[in-house]
């Protein structure tokens, strides 16, 4: 919100949805569902932008403002809304932004499939949305805008777009996180695959598990190359890059 374009003589709310968040040093003791609902004072969005002013662009050009937010008071309290003491930006570039959402897919992952009670229906819609390789912003757009290197022979044919992404420099950590979240990304789709097998038990639903299993099949083939451990040689042995 641009607070200098605003009208002085209008009263403005924003609202947001917010979730809960905690200080790294809170997230090892956090492992409960007491503790994961009590004693709540700190809170987050975010808020996508590009550098051109638009909401959103492509991977590369797409960036992201996490607000973190601490009221008065901690949670649960006698009052609903509280005032808020303290706010905290974070800005993400690009790589940066699309690590935190490969991430975020996986978490969204694991935690259905951890809960006990896997809705199939819920279960295929986020493989479909994870797996699919033409996904706008998904695994191999990510991997080809980040990891892709211009004499990489993982190009697919014709990708030009891709190609040409590949020319901007990133920093080398944040490649290597990539890296990690995309391998780990893998593993929880792998986990959901197998457990919608078992869940599939129309032919209709035989069929599209099919499908989806071919879908992950390309997609590994085509990203591994691109996110697998990469081994640097160094004075005194050999080290991950």
């Amino acid at each position: 919100m641009d607070k200098s374009k605003l009208d002085p003589e209008d009263a403005v709310m924003q609202v947001t949805f917010l979730h809960l968040t905690w200080a790294d040093e809170e997230k090892d003791r956090r492992t409960t569902f007491i503790d994961k609902n009590t004693d709540i004072s700190r809170f987050a969005f975010s808020t996508p932008f590009t550098k051109t002013g638009k909401a959103f662009g492509s991977v590369t050009e797409q960036m992201k403002r996490n607000c973190v937010l601490r009221v008065a008071s901690s949670f649960p309290y006698l009052l609903t809304a509280q005032r808020v003491v303290t706010r905290e930006e974070i800005i993400l570039d690009p790589i940066q932004s699309s690590i935190e959402d490969v991430d975020e897919r996986t978490h969204r992952m694991n935690s259905l499939l951890d809960s006990g009670d896997v809705d199939p229906k819920t279960l295929t819609a986020l493989l479909a949305g994870s797996v699919a390789t033409q996904v706008h912003g998904g695994a191999k757009e990510v991997c080809f805008a980040f990891l892709k290197e211009r004499d990489d022979s993982a190009t697919a044919a014709g990708d030009t777009e891709a190609e040409s992404k590949a020319d901007v420099q990133w920093n080398h950590e944040d490649q290597e996180m990539l890296r990690r979240s995309m391998r780990d990304f893998l593993q929880a789709a792998r986990r959901g695959l197998d457990v919608n097998l078992k869940l599939s038990t129309t032919e209709q639903q035989k069929l599209f598990h099919g499908n989806l299993e071919q879908q992950y099949s390309d997609l590994c083939m085509q990203i591994n190359p691109l996110i697998k451990e990469r081994k640097s040689k160094k004075k005194g042995g050999v080290r991950f890059a």
